[in-house]
């Protein structure tokens, strides 16, 4: 997992005691992307067209309590049903980001590439099963 430069600029405040940008940022969305982009939000290129949304993923996950060092959804991660591929060939998914916008580049939390590369093609539907999505602060 890489953090955007506000994520980990927000997580320096917040272990100095000041306040970060993201204390109750909700929504959070999770968006696909073909080329990631860097930390700043630069250079990716998100998956577009054929019924593709960004997806709230807020109430997907718990609150975090004391002692936690990692998050994992609770819930199934849904993107709408593909009507056009969306991913397909050498321009497949290669990784999501999570944000407090659905579009933009300036709202990054994190930058997380997938496993393998995944092929979305017309009428399919991507899902991150529950407990796919774990997010861990070492």
């Amino acid at each position: 997992m890489s953090k955007s430069d506000k994520t980990t600029l927000a997580t320096l405040l917040l272990y100095t005691g000041k306040t970060g940008d993201y204390a109750a940022a909700r929504p959070i969305w999770c968006r696909l992307w073909t080329v990631l982009p860097d930390t700043a939000g630069s250079g990716g290129t998100e998956v577009t067209g054929g019924a593709y949304a960004a997806v709230d993923i807020a109430a997907d996950f718990p609150t975090a309590s004391t002692g936690d060092s990692s998050v994992a959804n609770t819930g199934a991660v849904t993107f709408p049903t593909a009507t056009a591929d969306w991913a397909t060939g050498a321009n497949r998914v290669v990784g999501f980001s999570l944000s407090t916008s659905s579009t933009g580049t300036t709202t990054f939390l994190m930058v997380q590439a997938l496993d393998s590369p995944v092929e979305v093609v017309d009428t399919a539907v991507f899902e991150f099963a529950i407990g796919a999505l774990v997010f861990a602060e070492a």
